[in-house]
């Protein structure tokens, strides 16, 4: 019983005996199997979409990052007037009042 091996290279088959019965390719035909897959190389897009996920989660987080600092400047402030208006209280009821942040 003779071993056949058979080669598969994206869609093309070559199956031969044994040594030496590898079929040869015509340099017009290697240029022509090498733009075929630079063809299909630039056609799949599958790294594409790894790269668009990449760039929404990197906005994502520039966004989250602007709205945190903003808030943090607006709740300082509203701390403050809340501590000033129960200093207020406080000393209205005879209390010693307590240093507020700034």
């Amino acid at each position: 019983m003779a071993h056949r091996a058979e080669v598969s290279c994206q869609g093309l088959s070559t199956r031969g005996g044994g040594a030496g019965s590898a079929i040869k390719q015509t340099p017009v035909q290697e240029v022509n199997n090498m733009m075929r897959m630079l063809s299909n190389f630039l056609r799949d897009e599958s790294g594409v979409t790894a790269i668009e996920y990449g760039l929404i989660a990197g906005l994502v987080g520039v966004v989250i990052i602007g709205a945190v600092t903003a808030a943090g400047g607006n709740l300082n402030a509203v701390f403050s007037m809340v501590c000033n208006k129960l200093n207020g209280a406080v000393a209205a009821g005879g209390a010693a009042a307590v240093a507020c942040p700034a």
